[in-house]
């Protein structure tokens, strides 16, 4: 009976993972993002902008948000990391330091937290539309210096109009 049981699990979770994995697209898709790298629950998606990025974080948040406060029994919080910078390589082939920087800060949010480095900030402040919390500098593994870090509040931030 275990067995069974364990096997519906495993059932369960990999039709989990493929829903996820086309709602991601989906959204990825209409900021004209592209998903570099997908491993069970997580991704890596590249934009040509760092304001269809954050808008597409902030989107992919709020798609998700309703089923982590549903009354389904496995929660489903998204943890988001963006940076902004030149990579090296192409589509599924990427590295560089701002990969790896982009990934430790994807690491360093929580559940339903979308967290930016100073970049992200820098280029996209100007923007009413996004607001800012400050989480102090942080040292990242395998990466020299402090590296400040913001929160973006979306769950204030309005819903574009469409």
């Amino acid at each position: 009976m275990e067995q069974v049981r364990a096997l519906l699990a495993e059932e369960r979770l990999s039709k989990l993972l493929a829903n996820q994995r086309a709602i991601v697209e989906k959204i990825a898709d209409l900021h004209s993002g592209a998903i570099a790298h997908g491993h069970s629950d997580g991704f890596l998606i590249t934009f040509d902008s760092t304001h269809a990025a954050l808008h597409c974080a902030i989107e992919l948040q709020r798609a998700f948000a309703p089923l982590t406060r549903s009354a389904t029994k496995v929660p489903i919080s998204l943890r988001v990391g963006l940076h902004s910078g030149f990579v090296i390589g192409e589509h599924e082939n990427l590295y560089g330091r701002n990969i790896v920087l982009g990934a430790r800060i994807a690491c360093h949010a929580r559940g339903g937290e979308i967290i930016v480095s100073a970049k992200v900030r820098e280029y996209t402040h100007t923007d009413p539309g996004f607001a800012f919390i400050p989480r102090g500098e942080h040292h990242f593994k395998g990466l020299h210096g402090e590296h400040e870090l913001f929160a973006v509040e979306w769950r204030q931030q309005a819903a574009p109009v469409v």
